[in-house]
Order: structure tokens, then sequence, then C-alpha cells
């Protein structure tokens, strides 16, 4: 587990301006600015490693308020990330059957799976338009937001094409 640590309004303001939009985590600011060596894992990971950083956000999405999504040209107002997860999870589903179903039973986490046919398997189980299809919404926001990547790199579309209005 990583130490939560609170840093005054001036100090933020000092990272944002150092940090590489789209890109960079407040600890990729301070490790640059330390000039202390990178954590993040080789190109040699392990597959099922490779698959799990796959899941990761571009930026920390904790205590944000999400306002929606840009995907393409098309904006979508929601109020949370669970509404974020379920909204892009019903729209590339009825664009992209079956294909989204193959891919969606594919990503899990490390005890659970995130997408299921079966309800019973999630902890916090939403139906997916088009029946059969369950999605699991106990999840943190920067959790839903590397889910939703996954799926549309998955999908064969760039994942950056999801730009999301948190703040």
């Amino acid at each position: 587990m990583m130490p939560t640590i609170r840093i005054d309004d001036d100090v933020w303001r000092f990272l944002q301006s150092k940090a590489k939009p789209f890109e960079d985590t407040p600890n990729d600011v301070l490790r640059r600015e330390l000039g202390l060596q990178s954590q993040k894992p080789s190109p040699a990971s392990t597959s099922a490693g490779a698959e799990r950083d796959s899941f990761k956000a571009d930026r920390d999405y904790s205590h944000l308020r999400v306002r929606g999504y840009r995907i393409g040209k098309t904006d979508v107002r929601c109020h949370s990330f669970k509404e974020v997860l379920l909204t892009l999870c019903n729209a590339l589903r009825m664009a992209n059957a079956p294909a989204f179903d193959t891919v969606a039973l594919q990503l899990r986490g490390k005890k659970r799976p995130y997408f299921s046919r079966t309800e019973g398997e999630l902890r916090l189980p939403q139906q997916l338009v088009g029946h059969g299809l369950f999605v699991e919404t106990n999840l943190n926001a920067n959790l839903i937001v590397g889910i939703c990547r996954a799926l549309l790199e998955k999908l064969g579309r760039d994942k950056s094409e999801l730009v999301l209005d948190a703040n």
C-alpha cells in the first residue's frame, strides 16, 4: 500500500506545471523533479503483469468528480465513474457486438472477473444492454478508467480516444 500525503495548493500547482499532460501522475513528476529513478515495470514484464498494467489509468482519478467524457466526437454527461463505466460499456457493446462480450469476459482482476454472464460471480453486478452480460460496479475510479481504456484498446480503438471531464 502506498502512503497518502497532503500538499498545499501552491505545491499542487507546481506539480501540475511540471506534468506532461495525459502521461504523468503526481508521483512521476516528483520522481523526475527529485532525480529519482522510475519504478515503472520494464518491458520484459510477464504477460500477466502486462495485462494488469493495462488497467492503469492515465492519471490519478481518486477524489475527483467526473462530469462526463468524450469519445471521438461524442460528449456524454455522467455524474459518477460508475456511470462512465456503464454508459461506455453499453455503447461499446451495441457498436461492437459480439466482439465486446468476448473481449470483456477476458478482463479479470486478481481475484474476480470484471465482467460475467452470471451475477453471482460479481460483488455489485449491473446488467448491460442486450442482456446476458454483467459488469462489476464495486470498483474505484482509477480501475474504472483503466478498464474502459483496456476495452477500447482490445476492440481495436485508440485508448487515448477516451477523454474524461473530471476535476
